[in-house]
């Protein structure tokens, strides 16, 4: 990392309108992972005051990384996705195996 990008990274950078401009990753498939900093009020709801102010902090990240980083996102999301899904079932079938055992509890006793 250069001494440029790591001023961006420890130090406080001002923005147009005096707020100290935050840091924030970008995810976008064009600049997955990389770092810059913006104007706290860029993104905020009615932020339409916002100075627009932008830098990046990190260089531009290679042509292959580029192809690569965005297919392993897409993959992360869909096993996220998957996970979410079990853990629905999980539950749901937690909830029957409940109610089959205490349906067969009260045939027993019953």
């Amino acid at each position: 990392m250069s001494s440029c990008s790591e001023d961006l990274l420890t130090r406080d950078i001002q923005c147009y309108c005096g707020r100290t401009a935050v840091l924030k990753t970008s995810w976008t498939n064009n600049n997955p992972g990389r770092r810059f900093r913006t104007c706290s009020t860029r993104n905020e709801r009615g932020g339409g005051n916002a100075c627009q102010f932008f830098t990046w902090v990190d260089p531009p990240i290679c042509a292959r990384a580029g192809v690569i980083i965005p297919g392993l996102l897409r993959k992360l999301r869909k096993r996220d996705e998957e996970i979410a899904g079990l853990k629905k079932r999980s539950q749901i079938m937690g909830v029957l195996l409940f109610f089959v055992t205490v349906m067969l509890l009260l045939l027993v006793m019953g």
